[in-house]
């Protein structure tokens, strides 16, 4: 047995803190509802009634994992490991951290120069941890219990819970079942400061005067004044370093939850308390299920659960929910750390700060019938959302965004909203919506993808649907399959003859060999930006049909004879921008499927956005799940990028099955995708102007891919 005051070569205590604000949002730091003893990063570990914690002076918290016998260190980041003895191993061992075995270990106090004290419930002892994980026990002996002041080798205790260590080094323990406070100083005496065993009781007085009932949880200020959770009494007491002993919080051997002001308060069997470096205190009441607050005045307050609501529950100080709150831990910015026993887990309570807007609602001028957004960002724990109309709130609108569907004369006015949580509110400056029939709606014009054109299942296959405007309105269409021309760009190994036919669904509804000369493309290739061809004679293919109706089509591009090569397949909205309005069927989908190679034969689709106003669109690279479409060589992991002239602007390897692209995909009638498929997609809201969307396969990998543009309604 080694003395304390060689083993306990430190200084303060940690518990710095700051002064208090009023509410706090509550989430899972770490574990689950599930009990186990898995190390890992959060939610993702496991642990098993946890009960008390400590804070060291890196962020780090250690826990008493009681229902697993072991010590767990959790990093800032959330990372859980076993820090001292082996789950399940229920045997008293002093030694090395891989050697060390705990059968009850309870109480925990983190010392500034990196040791922990530790108390054992059941085996009656203080177990004293070096920096280099090296377990001793410093006071009383293995399954002796008793009421022994002495030198720690010959001190007994009984059921010792809470600790912790002043500015002085002198060690303090709720030594439970005897009723009483311990003190151990650095010379190893034991005595007790207050209280006398076996004598159970609530009287205030100076040391061995005063009375309590199964204290458990301890805590200690910068002036060294102890605070005890007085459990079976139900209140909070103080000592100060003279051992005068007051009831600060509750009523003796009353229960219940109010809050008010110091002994009008009521708490139910509270386990742990912590203290921040302004003399707040909190308190786990565990009876009631919540988290407790009290002023430097006195003032009791609950900052968390409902009491006895026992759940779980993430959210603010009223949504929370808690089963068993045990032991506490605050940090120096305010963030109270609670080890709630019966659901298993470490729970984080963040300080609300009244929210601050990031980004406002930002005005908008949009055709008639245009769908409008408006959205806010803010900092702020617990945030809710209230938008209104010309200052009046608008029923059901309480989200980061606002929807308009349909931008109308009773639509108009100025839109703002208010944020508030717990801590304040604030109101964004408002952001008009204004109608103006001259602005013709952001839309897909045109899809161009250059890639080889081959045979069977490599044959180039464009894919375009019209829709989205009047009910009955038909589009002018011009479609191309460009070979011989590329090569005035300088463009190797071009299709000599490409041969272009559309279908609608199997039926074959026009082709063309060779455009020969035709004057009327030629003028609408000019129109629409589209480059001329090298001369009236050449191979290139093109169709123009000026009435084409909503629904969906397909464009294979094919060499005449079997033959292969590059080829560039354009489809172009030839609808004349002067005459565009909200009601002219648009291009509502475009899509290409081709083999994906590597270098200069990834796939790449350019595509534009045309108009007065952003678009949004829905941009997918399926590979993989093509396969479920009967595609032969389907391409197993596609990576899809997104440009802006040479600008990468996003991109996405997997789509990871997220609910935002879930819904996107059933708005505009996409298939939809696995949520653990390796297929790509993006979600963007784009200005006019041109883009390219590239796949290419992640590893340098080829195979068959579909590249597909959706206008998002």
């Amino acid at each position: 047995m080694k003395s304390l005051s060689f083993l306990l070569a430190c200084t303060l205590a940690l518990g710095a803190g700051r002064a208090w604000a009023q509410t706090h949002s509550w989430t899972v730091f770490a574990g689950s509802t599930t009990p186990g003893s898995t190390d890992g990063l959060g939610t993702a570990a496991r642990f098993n009634q946890p009960n008390y914690l400590a804070l060291d002076a890196g962020g780090n918290v250690f826990v008493t994992d009681t229902g697993n016998s072991v010590i767990r260190r959790i990093t800032p980041a959330g990372v859980v490991s076993t820090y001292l003895g082996v789950p399940g191993a229920n045997l008293y061992i002093d030694g090395a951290a891989t050697l060390a075995r705990f059968v009850a270990p309870m109480g925990i106090t983190a010392v500034a120069n990196g040791t922990l004290l530790i108390t054992e419930v059941n085996s009656h002892t203080l177990r004293f941890v070096t920096a280099t994980r090296e377990v001793a026990t410093a006071g009383g002996s293995t399954g002796l219990s008793g009421s022994i002041d002495a030198f720690l080798e010959s001190a007994r205790f009984f059921q010792p819970t809470g600790v912790v260590v002043d500015s002085n080094q002198n060690t303090f323990i709720a030594d439970t079942a005897n009723h009483t406070i311990r003190k151990v100083t650095l010379a190893s005496a034991v005595t007790t400061i207050a209280g006398t065993a076996g004598q159970v009781g609530t009287t205030d007085g100076v040391g061995n005067a005063a009375r309590f009932n199964r204290p458990r949880g301890l805590a200690i200020d910068r002036n060294d004044n102890l605070y005890v959770a007085d459990s079976n009494n139900h209140t909070i007491r103080r000592i100060t370093p003279a051992g005068v002993v007051t009831t600060i919080a509750g009523l003796g051997g009353f229960s219940g939850s109010n809050d008010g002001t110091a002994t009008g308060a009521r708490f139910n069997t509270p386990w742990g308390v912590a203290v921040d470096g302004g003399g707040t205190l909190y308190v786990a009441d565990t009876g009631n299920h919540t988290v407790r607050r009290i002023t430097p005045s006195g003032g009791v307050s609950t900052i968390g659960g409902a009491a006895g609501s026992a759940g779980h529950a993430e959210g603010n100080t009223s949504q929370a929910r808690f089963s068993s709150p045990i032991g506490l831990a605050v940090d120096s910015a305010g963030t109270i750390y609670v080890a709630v026993r019966d659901n298993h887990l470490i729970a984080r309570g963040a300080l609300d700060t009244p929210p601050a807007i990031v980004s406002p609602p930002v005005a908008q001028t949009v055709p008639p019938s245009t769908r409008v957004e408006f959205s806010v960002s803010a900092t702020g724990g617990g945030l809710t959302f209230q938008w209104r109309r010309n200052d009046v709130p608008i029923p059901g609108a309480t989200g980061a965004t606002l929807v308009v569907p349909s931008a109308d004369t009773a639509a108009l006015g100025n839109y703002s909203v208010v944020v508030s949580n717990s801590a304040g509110s604030v109101t964004s400056a408002p952001a008009a919506l204004v109608i103006s029939p001259a602005l013709a709606t952001g839309r897909i014009t045109n899809l161009a993808i250059r890639s080889q054109a081959g045979t069977g299942d490599n044959t180039l296959i464009v894919g375009f649907a019209i829709g989205g405007g009047g009910p009955s309105g038909n589009k002018p269409v011009l479609i191309r399959g460009v070979g011989p021309t590329l090569a005035a760009f300088n463009v190797g190994g071009v299709l000599a003859d490409p041969k272009l036919e559309i279908f609608s669904g199997q039926t074959r509804i026009q082709e063309n060999d060779d455009w020969a000369g035709n004057a009327q493309i030629a003028t609408v290739a000019g129109q629409v930006g589209a480059f001329a061809y090298g001369a009236p004679t050449s191979k290139d293919a093109a169709i123009y049909n000026p009435n084409i109706s909503p629904g969906s089509y397909t464009v294979a591009i094919t060499g005449n004879g079997g033959t292969t090569g590059v080829a560039l397949a354009e489809i172009y909205d030839a609808t004349a921008a002067a005459t565009f309005t909200v009601t002219t069927p648009r291009l509502t989908n475009v899509s290409a499927r081709t083999r994906v190679g590597t270098g200069d034969d990834i796939l790449i689709a350019g595509f534009s956005i045309s108009g007065s106003t952003n678009r949004t669109v829905l941009i997918r690279a399926i590979g993989p799940t093509l396969g479920t479409f009967n595609v032969p060589g389907a391409l197993a992991n596609p990576r899809l990028e997104l440009y802006s002239g040479s600008n990468r602007i996003l991109e996405n390897d997997d789509w990871g099955g997220t609910a935002v692209l879930s819904t996107a995909f059933a708005a505009v009638a996409a298939f939809a995708l696995p949520a653990d498929s390796r297929d790509a997609a993006i979600l963007v809201t784009l200005a006019p102007g041109s883009y390219t969307a590239q796949v290419s396969g992640v590893g340098n990998t080829t195979g068959v891919a579909l590249v597909e543009v959706y206008e998002v309604p």
